[in-house]
């Protein structure tokens, strides 16, 4: 850039444009740990790295601002926690920094500023950790929590985003060949905690209420987020009675964090209608919280005629084909009628000759005839 002054000269700025491009930054953000309970708060833990290949500009010091976004009430930044190292790049030559953490807000939201660092050398960072801070009842309630995180040094941005599981959810699944209807009702707990003392219930609706057959199963996920086996209540016993009355309380050997409790029913009787909505309840009461419901509306439609036809065997010698038709109709109590129509049919007319090859025999009286020819001994 050249700016003329008239009687003065020109000012160029091209050697400063050239001397701010050789310093070259990279900026990164990680999340080390997961929501982690702490007494009352639930922590999360931060770093932030802020490295250069070529160093920066020795004559400007540099800034990190670190921004929170979230629905939890209270979240804030742990001042005490907030560490800065200067290192190389290999993480070796370490050396802590002192650092007075600037705390403010961003649109409402906390935001912390680490100014005044000095110069970084030729393949030299800065790794600055922290946490963040949550109250636990901040977690209450079946709504999801997210938090947002990101950093910048005013050249980069970088940004880490977590979302939390809900406590309570409910799905079902229609099997069209059975009429079945299965139904799961999940149990989370976000903060991977015991679920000892959570009780959890079901509400059946008429449609359905006298329909329940089978066992209900309970499951968990293991360390490999494969489903195990945790209960199997069967009919009449009291855990069974539990889901389906005041609700299931889980006991000692609950340490796992999520949990689904299935089971069936038949689909409700369609009368006259073409289609019905099954709407299903199930509640659930952490430790120390109100109870709260979730809805799942699973549609039962009726099954169109399922009718499939097949060549089941030929008989050369005998001349004949046989033929298989298979007709269902899982749901609903109408009538049906089944009709096979012969395509493409040619009447002989002379029983004595030999039936043109890919046809068939249009009628009944001439089809006997000709087994009647055959001496074959049957009929229709």
């Amino acid at each position: 850039t050249t700016i003329s002054f008239p009687g003065v000269g020109t000012l160029t700025g091209k050697k400063q444009e050239d001397e701010q491009s050789k310093y070259k930054t990279e900026l990164s953000k990680t999340r080390k740990t997961g929501l982690t309970v702490d007494g009352d708060n639930v922590t999360v833990s931060y770093e932030v790295v802020l490295s250069s290949e070529t160093g920066t500009d020795p004559k400007n010091s540099l800034t990190i601002t670190d921004h929170l976004d979230s629905n939890l009430t209270g979240i804030t930044y742990d001042t005490f926690s907030v560490t800065v190292t200067k290192q190389k790049s290999d993480g070796s030559d370490s050396s802590s920094i002192s650092v007075r953490p600037q705390i403010g807000q961003n649109n409402n939201q906390p935001m912390m500023t680490i100014e005044n660092l000095p110069a970084l050398g030729k393949d030299e960072k800065y790794v600055l950790t922290y946490v963040v801070t949550v109250p636990k009842t901040s977690f209450a309630g079946n709504d999801g929590k997210y938090l947002s995180n990101w950093a910048t040094d005013g050249h980069h941005s970088k940004g880490d985003y977590y979302e939390t599981v809900k406590k309570l959810t409910k799905s079902s699944y229609l099997d069209n060949n059975t009429g079945e209807i299965t139904w799961t009702i999940t149990v989370n707990n976000p903060l991977g905690e015991n679920v000892k003392g959570y009780k959890v219930w079901d509400v059946l609706p008429e449609e359905v209420k006298d329909k329940v057959f089978g066992n209900v199963t309970i499951t968990y996920k293991d360390s490999n987020n494969n489903q195990q086996k945790y209960k199997i209540l069967e009919p009449g016993s009291d855990g069974y009675n539990q889901v389906f009355g005041d609700g299931y309380t889980f006991g000692d050997k609950a340490e796992h964090s999520s949990y689904e409790i299935t089971f069936k029913t038949k689909s409700p009787d369609l009368g006259d209608l073409d289609e019905i909505k099954v709407k299903n309840t199930a509640g659930l009461q952490p430790n120390g919280e109100k109870p709260f419901t979730v809805e799942r509306e699973q549609t039962v439609t009726r099954k169109a005629w399922s009718l499939s036809k097949q060549r089941t065997a030929v008989d050369e010698d005998k001349g004949t084909v046989s033929w298989s038709v298979n007709a269902e109709n899982a749901m609903g109590s109408k009538s049906i009628t089944l009709q096979d129509t012969i395509l493409d049919a040619v009447r002989l007319g002379d029983y004595s000759k030999t039936p043109i090859q890919g046809t068939h025999y249009a009628d009944r009286e001439e089809l006997n005839n000709a087994l009647k020819d055959q001496n074959t001994g049957l009929y229709v």
